[in-house]
């Protein structure tokens, strides 16, 4: 891990990242907290996420959120995530 990132894991997934890397279609659900203040940390993280690193997955992507968690799911599940975002 790098000093800008930190992934915790339990002992089968860390193996799993450690030996095969972390795709896209690894993860299956995301989880978003309440706390208006996030969006201003999350804002960027949020962009590539959801408009790189998953813009071509195959299988469903569950997204559960509260707050502003659903607020910033309900702008990353539009056609066009980042112009979603520069609105919201």
């Amino acid at each position: 891990m790098n000093r800008w990132l930190s992934i915790f894991a339990g002992k089968k997934a860390l193996l799993h990242i450690r030996e095969q890397g972390l795709s896209q279609e690894d993860v299956s659900v995301i989880a978003g907290a309440a706390g208006g203040p996030k969006w201003l940390v999350l804002n960027q993280l949020d962009r590539m996420i959801f408009s790189y690193w998953l813009r071509n997955r195959k299988k469903p992507l569950y997204l559960l959120g509260s707050s502003i968690g659903s607020w910033r799911f309900a702008a990353a599940s539009q056609k066009d995530p980042i112009e979603a975002m520069d609105r919201f």
